[in-house]
């Protein structure tokens, strides 16, 4: 099964200023992989805790975005470069199947 990464995923942690603008800093959390079969999944990184996430008082949900990736060498911070956040690590390899 052969998989390819598709979109980061990523959760808006705070905000700051940057010439005069209020921008949004992001985490990377994960990825949107599509298999060649064309079902499409989300991987999560095993650290992420969607409760610690600040910001959504009164709300029971967490608000996750979908990033375009972004090509090798490309400029920009993770907590700006055009508000989008940078990959953590490159995809895993996904080629084996899963075993359950």
């Amino acid at each position: 099964m052969a998989v390819k990464k598709i979109k980061d995923i990523a959760v808006k942690t705070g905000e700051y200023q940057s010439e005069g603008q209020t921008k949004g800093r992001y985490q990377n959390v994960g990825a949107l992989m599509k298999s060649d079969d064309g079902s499409v999944f989300i991987l999560l990184e095993k650290w992420f805790n969607p409760a610690g996430i600040t910001g959504n008082e009164g709300k029971s949900s967490v608000l996750l975005s979908c990033f375009d990736l972004r090509e090798q060498g490309e400029s920009g911070a993770a907590t700006g470069g055009g508000g989008r956040p940078a990959a953590a690590r490159p995809a895993p390899d996904m080629t084996d199947d899963v075993p359950f």
